[in-house]
């Protein structure tokens, strides 16, 4: 799958994205999107900054692959995470309402100091 198409496809919703890491080919599962509905306001700028840092990387670096790489907020730990497009495994859509169903029941517990509880 070509990046933009990646891209476009996190940039509708929330993922379920599966990808090989480059650094121990360890595989990863993350929830992810580049939805600027499910990122926080203050984050929206990273996101600027960091896909023109990739772009002057690519033009001037000898790093090979680095124009692949994909930039996704993790929904999870609230952090940007990258990985490349050519790793990618599996990236399904369908999980938007499921995990935000999930994530709040989390948070409420946590909220709540009941983590314990199921």
């Amino acid at each position: 799958m070509e990046k933009q198409e990646i891209i476009n496809i996190l940039s509708e919703s929330i993922c379920e994205i599966v990808f090989q890491k480059v650094t121990n080919g360890h595989f990863r599962v993350m929830y992810g999107t580049r939805s600027l509905v499910f990122i926080p306001r203050g984050e929206h700028e990273r996101l600027i900054q960091s896909e023109a840092y990739i772009e002057s990387l690519a033009e001037y670096s000898k790093k090979e692959g680095i124009e692949n790489l994909v930039i996704v907020w993790d929904f999870i730990n609230h952090d940007w995470r990258s990985f490349y497009s050519t790793t990618l495994l599996y990236i399904d859509t369908n999980k938007e309402r499921t995990l935000i169903k999930q994530y709040d029941g989390l948070r409420r517990k946590l909220d709540s100091g009941k983590e314990n509880e199921e």
